[in-house]
């Protein structure tokens, strides 16, 4: 029987990538995300380049409810944490003298 991984935010760039490679070295990837930063779409590309769909749950990680369901479901091995509120892309730096260093 394969590994179960949770991808927590894994709708996104990275976690999409991540599930790719886990799918293709035989894990079995079950994603949690609100969505809020990413689309199902990506999710729903994974199974044309690997053969697999993971399994996908769309609510916050934060609902501890239906996070313990998700766990009692899968028997879940391990977690990749990725949900957050920052994208990749855009401005993800700050210019030093635009917070006042002197």
């Amino acid at each position: 029987m394969n590994k179960k991984i949770l991808l927590t935010g894994g709708a996104g760039y990275i976690g999409t990538h991540i599930a790719i490679e886990l799918i293709n070295k035989k894990y079995d990837v079950v994603i949690v995300d609100n969505l809020s930063n990413s689309n199902k779409e990506s999710v729903n590309r994974i199974p044309k380049i690997t053969g697999k769909k993971p399994k996908l749950y769309i609510f916050d990680v934060q609902n501890a409810r239906k996070l313990d369901e998700v766990f009692k479901e899968n028997k879940i091995d391990s977690v990749v944490h990725l949900a957050g509120l920052k994208a990749v892309g855009g401005d993800s730096w700050v210019n030093s003298t635009e917070v006042g260093d002197t």
